[in-house]
């Protein structure tokens, strides 16, 4: 059986679109995702990541973390 992987962040609804990139440790840019004006959940799929250390970039904020499978 697959499993499925997501990291989901909620927000509270916004009128502006968001767009959400995942960094690895040395900068790369591995995902981006842009959501539309109003949607208040983001799931990023973590098939093909490797288990790390991660920053989350949302608009001009940034978060680290760390993805353990």
């Amino acid at each position: 059986m697959e499993q499925r992987s997501f990291l989901t962040f909620r927000l509270p609804p916004t009128t502006n679109r968001l767009t959400l990139k995942l960094f690895d440790i040395s900068g790369r840019m591995i995902r981006e995702i842009a959501t539309p004006a109003g949607k208040s959940e983001i799931k990023i799929p973590l098939k093909g990541i490797n288990p790390g250390i991660y920053f989350l970039q949302l608009g001009e904020e940034s978060k680290k973390f760390l993805i353990v499978k």
